[in-house]
């Protein structure tokens, strides 16, 4: 394994359904075009291919989850319960603290991407000050765990490799590298056959032009 990056990155929309139409376990909504959907790029070199892991919503149930698991990750924040809002998760701590859940890191769910397929998130170009901020609290955590995450998404990755196992909720890796070069492969097709057409074009309204100006010097 190589690592290359770690930051935050959009994944294209269209690659992520995708990827879903063969595995139901990636983590892929429609909403996600109409809004920045992260995934931590922890871009790592497995086999050629990169990996992103996504990061999803606190929800009721991870009150439950282990902070810190071989497949998984809670990012959170201690704060103080006169400040925690409403509309929080968390768990207890102490008397005057609680833990607020602010993403949950799923390693389980990493998938591969091709890098036209990937945009880093530029934090300083998010209108949205509350998200910006968000994000860079879970960034700032994640990089406070970055070893352990590494070494987390080799294992996870290695084993299932090894073994040829799909663990129950778990990406199909290597099924998604597979269709990962596929989609590589037709999109360059598309953008070759664009391309040839483009030329096509611009040669036809070349001789156009030509034979117009010809036609004027005949007059």
């Amino acid at each position: 394994m190589e690592f290359v990056d770690f930051a935050f990155y959009k994944i294209n929309n269209d690659y992520l359904q995708y990827l879903y139409q063969f595995d139901k376990e990636i983590y892929f909504n429609e909403e996600y075009s109409k809004k920045t959907k992260p995934f931590l790029g922890i871009i790592v070199k497995m086999s050629e291919h990169h990996y992103f892991i996504p990061l999803t919503s606190p929800k009721e149930k991870h009150k439950k989850w282990k902070n810190i698991a071989d497949d998984h990750f809670i990012i959170y924040e201690k704060q103080e319960i006169e400040k925690i809002n409403n509309k929080s998760i968390y768990k207890d701590l102490d008397n005057n603290h609680k833990l607020v859940l602010l993403s949950v890191l799923d390693l389980k769910k990493m998938i591969p991407s091709p890098e036209s397929e990937y945009q880093k998130i530029e934090f300083n170009k998010l209108t949205d000050i509350n998200y910006r901020n968000l994000l860079i609290s879970e960034l700032s955590f994640c990089y406070s765990i970055k070893e352990k995450i590494i070494n987390n998404i080799e294992k996870i990755y290695n084993e299932q490799i090894k073994n040829n196992k799909i663990k129950k909720y778990y990406c199909n890796f290597k099924l998604l590298e597979e269709k990962c070069l596929e989609y590589q492969a037709k999109s360059n097709v598309k953008k070759f056959i664009l391309s040839d057409k483009n030329k096509k074009q611009s040669s036809e309204a070349t001789e156009e032009s030509s034979q117009s100006q010809e036609n004027e010097e005949e007059r």
